[in-house]
């Protein structure tokens, strides 16, 4: 982002609308994508990739991949090769008005209203979106509130964190590898894989970790 507040898109692939130009695009220029943006969050998806931008009038833009509603639009987008399932945005839409902050995870997202309100949509495959559901086929394409009260959220992998205003960390999603450091437990057991991948649990709503974070 620019000091006169302009994203840009540098260099590298603009396919399924990353760099927004066009369908497939190798741009080595830096390109103007949207004005006035107060900031920016980009999903760390490199297959899939989306943005989402918080304008100064504090809108909230998305685009890029679409599959698993991440862009809160309703799942709206252009079919890829005439497959319904993988849909994509070229360019950036309105999604709310009076937001604060937001985060773009793998396949799911989170925003922060003024009002300290949490609201959260895409994948839940496992638990991420904190809405009770854990199922590959769980997904929200349009915000839903999960809390109040929260100051900051960080969308990971398959997991979010969020941090309310009397300091206490909220954890759910996947626990696999003890990422909430509480013994690598959740409400729903997820059983091995088909390739052998070991037994985890995952959280489908909020739970606390920690106080006294800032």
């Amino acid at each position: 982002m620019l000091k006169d507040k302009t994203i840009l898109i540098t260099g590298g692939t603009g396919s399924f609308g990353k760099c927004f130009t066009r369908y497939v695009l190798t741009n080595y220029e830096p390109k103007k994508i949207i004005d006035d943006v107060l900031s920016v969050s980009i999903s760390a998806n490199q297959t899939k990739p989306f943005a989402a931008v918080i304008k100064t009038d504090h809108s909230l833009w998305t685009w890029g991949w679409n599959d698993e509603g991440q862009l809160g639009n309703g799942g709206k987008g252009i079919p890829l090769n005439g497959k319904d399932y993988e849909i994509f945005q070229l360019k950036p839409q309105k999604i709310m008005d009076n937001v604060a902050a937001v985060s773009c995870g793998f396949s799911h997202a989170a925003a922060i209203k003024m009002d300290g309100s949490l609201w959260m949509w895409g994948s839940s495959q496992s638990g991420q979106l904190g809405n009770e559901k854990s199922n590959g086929w769980d997904i929200e394409k349009t915000p839903i509130k999960i809390m109040d009260n929260v100051t900051a959220v960080s969308c990971g992998f398959s997991c979010t964190a969020a941090v309310k205003t009397d300091g206490s960390l909220w954890m759910w999603g996947s626990n696999c590898n003890n990422r909430f450091n509480n013994g690598s437990i959740g409400n729903v057991k997820v059983p091995p894989g088909p390739l052998g991948y070991f037994e985890t649990y995952c959280q489908t709503v909020p739970v606390k970790v920690m106080d006294g974070v800032s």
